[in-house]
């Protein structure tokens, strides 16, 4: 054989022996890089060190900790954002939560509350505040002030449970009373077949509202005849077909 193909040969195969040792070292050097990141994030210098939470203003920070499953300080790359989002969306107030790691220690917790929409009378003189999907957010001794009450109901006994089903039409109408009517309104009542009825402040007075449907019109009305109509001896305001509203005195 010709000695330079000879020596070509011999110098393709350590150009190929040399690729192969190179391609070798590469995936030896992406394996360990791999392990140490992974030894390194369940390290103790890569574990849950504060949680912040943001928007939480009836939802102590302790609370979401404990929900979130955070206190005890895990890795931050064992953490399942997705779940400690939905634990957290439990709470009583919590209406909707998002959650985020951030390097080196932290985990982020965005919260939107919920709004009270009534007050409903509790087991053993208390009250409980909902809102307007029917969550109880707070079981108190004092009535909160500036929401309607929602009456007519088995007493809800704890937070974070639902009111009875014959409530939700009463909620309906609460969540959406303007200002105007609202401060008219001493008690809402689910009295049959979904049908609302509220009860005004003194000089008293039933409105019936029918069934919780078209409900921006009704209460329209309801709020022109409040405020134009003489209520003195009023027994019932009838806004079921809200183009024909109906006064009845005692």
């Amino acid at each position: 054989m010709d000695p330079r193909i000879r020596r070509r040969r011999i110098d393709v195969r350590r150009d190929e022996g040399r690729r192969r040792l190179r391609i070798l070292l590469g995936c030896v050097s992406v394996v360990v890089v791999v392990l140490v990141t992974v030894a390194a994030g369940r390290s103790p210098l890569f574990d849950v060190d504060y949680v912040d939470v943001r928007g939480a203003d009836q939802t102590a920070r302790r609370d979401v900790v404990a929900a979130g499953g955070l206190g005890e300080h895990p890795a931050l790359l064992d953490v399942d954002t997705t779940a400690v989002a939905r634990r957290v969306e439990a709470l009583p107030w919590v209406l909707r939560a998002a959650a985020r790691r951030e390097w080196p220690g932290t985990v982020r917790i965005d919260i939107t509350e919920r709004r009270p929409a009534a007050v409903l009378p509790a087991a053993a003189g208390q009250w409980a505040l909902a809102d307007r999907t029917g969550r109880i957010l707070r079981i108190t001794g004092d009535k909160p002030a500036g929401l309607p009450v929602i009456g007519n109901i088995d007493p809800p006994q704890r937070a974070g449970a639902s009111v009875p089903a014959a409530a939700r039409p009463s909620l309906r109408v609460a969540a959406v009373l303007p200002a105007s009517v609202r401060l008219r309104v001493a008690d809402i009542a689910t009295v049959r077949d979904g049908l609302v009825e509220l009860q005004l402040v003194p000089p008293g007075g039933v409105v019936r509202l029918g069934p919780p449907v078209d409900l921006d019109e009704k209460l329209s009305v309801l709020a022109a005849v409040l405020a134009r109509a003489d209520l003195a001896g009023v027994g019932v305001i009838d806004v079921r077909v809200p183009r024909a509203p109906a006064l009845t005195r005692r």
